[in-house]
């Protein structure tokens, strides 16, 4: 079942790069919940992934550990796929969860859907602490 969705997005990639920007926040939200459910029954899952992303995708984001670590973050701290989470970038998410506070990265991502924001405006969001300066 789990290499299943990896021959349904194979399928769905041109030269490495995904089709649609909006596919590519599904498919990273979706491999994260692949990766999350199959942790405890599937032997050393992140390495299978990685190695799996690597010979189909080439040296891309997802040919790291660390980045599946990171994709399954993503799942766990948006457990409800809904369409919003199309409105912002995979950059704007990577350093959304990055903050470990829960409500502080809530806030900056409806912050930035908000103002329909860029990376360097989310960016300068969290830099410029507005989350601390309002709930003080």
């Amino acid at each position: 079942m789990f290499f299943k969705f990896f021959f349904f997005l194979t399928n769905n990639i041109i030269g490495g790069e995904i089709i649609k920007t909006k596919f590519k926040i599904f498919f990273l939200w979706k491999l994260g919940k692949n990766v999350y459910e199959k942790q405890n029954s599937c032997d050393n899952i992140f390495k299978k992934v990685s190695d799996y992303c690597s010979y189909s995708f080439g040296d891309s984001l997802l040919s790291y550990r660390e980045s599946i670590h990171l994709l399954k973050k993503f799942y766990l701290s948006f457990p409800i796929y809904y369409k919003k989470l199309e409105d912002i970038s995979w950059e704007q998410y990577s350093l959304l969860l990055n903050i470990d506070n829960k409500k502080e990265r809530y806030f900056y991502f409806f912050l930035s859907l908000f103002f329909h924001s860029d990376y360097q405006d989310t960016y300068d969001f969290i830099h410029n602490q507005y989350y601390e300066r309002l709930m003080i």
